[in-house]
């Protein structure tokens, strides 16, 4: 459930460019305007217009393809050339005004591309994508408040919020609050439509101590209530909250469940929510308001229409639709080899029987052969958009491109739910293993770190210019084994989160493991990836009580109520509280050490051909 409480966030977590819309109005207040203050006289809704909302869902720069591979097919989705495609033609096919908005994280904790010009590649794309309205979102604040402040005056979009305050001093004059009013139509009276945004309390821990600077946060329904109330007297036809939360899952009814239905339910005077935050797709009716979310970081996006009669809202419907670029079918394997001679079919490559087209035959018609690859497009990449890029591709290789390591598996991430938030997996193994291996010459004998800080698999979805690479990506050599480059690991930990090592008590070690198993079965982005130890544990009992034993790899027995101290390597953020590991703050915080991403690349170009980590560390009781 939302929390109800106003405070700042500082002190709460140190305690523990073209749309088709007609002119902008000019009235709503900005920077720090009185939220409250609604209009002493109300003005009456009038025009009438067609409008058609496009929304993403925590794009987070995802510049290139996504890539989901199944038994049957290697399937791309969204990338910024992509989406341009999807939304052109979506323009194109209606005479609507049509605006494209999103509930913040459009930039932040991004891929390489993007994140290696702390990205300013990001805002260009969604400037050409046509942009036209966000709030603020966790990961926004990844550059701190100096940076994100530079990110919105280099935007020609508009950030609204609803429910931060000091907002305005701290990010300038110009963030919207607490509603933003743009008009729509083609002809005079033309109805007004009001953006609310909102920020959800539940992301203050999901964000390093002081990015926030002096910002405070106000518990979102009232917030919502008075500045959809302001919006209406102010004229709007249409009230649209754009919100930092999502659902956690919808049952087989399509109905969600998680923070926006809590958020819906109890914000009135609103037509349609645009949720964020969560990889959830959401098409649904709460309260009356229509509640639409897409799968994140491009994979999706939803069309909703909305038809204004005479300044009132006679319809509303939504449209979830899925952003697929190609599609690759997966050939019959062909076995192992060693020579030529022993593949009944195809090429001897790297140990495998390698199939390829046009020996053996596509699936169907819709597919062509591609360079040996049975390749359907589904909606090609807009060659505009690709040259947005171009200058960042072509700065981007002498840093990033550099050949790494070699790894002999893919080391996965993601999922529904997301796999390194609710167990252990390889990937934290690899990650918890580097991390304790570097900072053991400073006394460290465990490592932990969070799951949510895995943001990418090795190899990730960054696309290197060499295609001799052996990747797991369409257009690259086949693996495994696979080769790594620098670009891996910044999409992999996109944070730069510094590391720490400090003494803790045993007691604090199974408080802090408590707590990394308490959301079970449910994800959650602190379930701890671990290193020098082994944790029984019982997901079947009580939260904060699953935790069976804690055994030191030397053999030593952590007790519950342990006194013993011990040394921990971990990341600065959730050393500082992050991810609700409230229990981990020091008073006079532990000094850093080198970045992650720095002591990635170090233990992988030393460890090359990497092997593969030994699991067992975290072990459910049977």
């Amino acid at each position: 459930m939302l929390r109800s409480l106003t405070f700042t966030i500082a002190a709460a977590v140190a305690a523990v460019g073209c749309g088709s819309s007609s002119p902008d109005t000019p009235a709503t207040p900005s920077g720090d305007a009185a939220v409250d203050a609604a209009p002493e006289t109300s003005v009456k809704p009038e025009g009438t217009a067609d409008l058609t909302l496009l929304t993403l869902t925590t794009w987070q720069g995802q510049l290139d393809p996504l890539t989901v591979t199944d038994a049957v097919a290697t399937t791309s989705y969204g990338g910024f050339a992509t989406l341009s495609s999807y939304f052109k033609a979506e323009r194109a096919a209606t005479t609507d005004d049509v605006l494209l908005v999103t509930g913040g994280d459009e930039f932040g904790a991004t891929p390489v591309l993007s994140s290696a010009f702390e990205d300013e590649p990001a805002i260009k794309a969604l400037e050409f994508l046509g942009l036209k309205a966000t709030t603020f979102g966790n990961h926004n604040f990844h550059w701190g408040i100096a940076g994100l402040r530079k990110l919105i005056e280099k935007a020609s979009y508009t950030f609204v919020s609803s429910n931060l305050t000091n907002v305005g001093a701290e990010l300038g004059p110009k963030v919207v609050v607490p509603y933003w009013i743009t008009e729509v139509g083609k002809t005079a009276p033309k109805p007004k439509v009001a953006f609310l945004g909102l920020s959800a309390p539940e992301l203050l821990s999901m964000q390093f101590p002081g990015k926030f600077g002096s910002i405070g946060i106000q518990e979102p329904i009232a917030a919502a209530n008075e500045a959809a109330r302001a919006a209406r007297a102010a004229g709007a036809s249409l009230v649209v909250v754009l919100v930092h939360a999502g659902a956690d899952g919808v049952d087989a009814s399509g109905n969600p469940s998680g923070d926006i239905v809590d958020l819906a339910k109890g914000i009135t005077g609103v037509d349609v929510f645009v949720a964020d935050h969560t990889d959830v797709r959401v098409n649904a009716t709460i309260n009356g308001a229509l509640v639409v979310q897409n799968r994140k970081r491009g994979r999706g996006y939803a069309v909703v229409k909305v038809k204004i009669v005479d300044g009132a809202v006679v319809s509303k419907s939504a449209v979830n639709k899925e952003a697929v670029g190609t599609i690759t079918a997966v050939l019959p394997a062909g076995g192992s080899c060693t020579l030529p001679s022993e593949c009944a079919s195809g090429t001897c490559t790297s140990g495998k029987c390698v199939i390829s087209c046009p020996s053996t035959a596509c699936p169907d018609t819709s597919f062509s052969c591609v360079a040996g690859a049975c390749q359907k497009v589904v909606m090609a990449p807009d060659p505009a958009a690709e040259a947005v890029l171009e200058p960042y591709r072509k700065a981007l290789p002498e840093k990033f491109d550099q050949k790494l390591a070699v790894i002999d598996q893919e080391y996965k991430r993601g999922g529904t739910p997301q796999i390194e938030r609710i167990g252990e997996t390889p990937l934290g193994d690899l990650v918890a293993d580097a991390l304790l291996a570097r900072c053991a010459p400073f006394g460290a004998k465990i490592a932990i770190v969070h799951g949510g800080g895995l943001r990418n698999g090795l190899p990730s979805t960054y696309a290197p210019a060499d295609t001799t690479l052996r990747r797991n990506a369409v257009g690259y050599a086949v693996g495994p084994p696979y080769d790594l480059v620098v670009g891996d690991i910044f999409s992999l930990h996109p944070y730069g989160n510094d590391v720490v090592v400090r003494k803790i008590r045993g007691s604090v070690l199974w408080a802090a493991l408590e707590h990394g198993f308490s959301a079970l079965p449910a994800a959650m982005g602190g379930f701890p990836q671990i290193a020098g130890f082994k944790v029984v544990y019982d997901p079947a009992a009580a939260a904060l009580s699953r935790v069976v034993s804690v055994t030191l790899n030397d053999g030593t027995v952590i007790l519950k109520d342990d006194p013993k101290e011990l040394s921990l390597a971990t990341v600065d953020f959730i050393n500082a509280g992050g991810d609700g590991y409230s229990m981990l703050v020091e008073t006079v915080p532990s000094p850093t050490l080198d970045p992650l991403t720095t002591i990635l690349i170090d233990y992988l170009r030393a460890s090359s051909p990497v092997p593969a980590p030994v699991g067992g560390r975290l072990v459910k009781k049977l």
